[in-house]
């Protein structure tokens, strides 16, 4: 039940912040400088959420590696990718086809 309740608060925050980045690109917000902020933002909240329950703040070189790609691949490219198609369109067409993700993870999941 944790599992579901948290999956629909994510999906109701990620509901959310397509609305507030489209606002901030038609300010004439580059989306690489979007990009800097957002990725500035969750950094220094991860952080000091790490900090804040004692978590570890080491990993090793596969578990490095793995997180680096992941971050590069959704962090940085796929937001990038995102920023620049709700700069070019609507939130209300954009935002759902980027939500097509979940099918793809689930094909990946299966080859992997």
């Amino acid at each position: 039940m944790k599992a579901l309740i948290l999956a629909f608060s994510a999906s109701l925050v990620w509901g959310l912040a397509p609305s507030l980045f489209k606002l901030v690109l038609k300010e004439g917000v580059p989306p690489s400088v979007a990009l800097i902020f957002h990725n500035l933002s969750a950094c220094i909240i991860a952080l000091l959420i790490t900090i804040i329950l004692g978590e570890r703040l080491t990993l090793n070189p596969k578990q490095l590696s793995l997180a680096f790609l992941g971050g590069f691949l959704s962090g940085f490219l796929g937001l990038y990718l995102f920023f620049l198609a709700l700069r070019h369109g609507d939130v209300s067409i954009i935002s759902p086809i980027a939500s097509t993700s979940p099918l793809w993870s689930a094909l990946f999941a299966y080859i992997v």
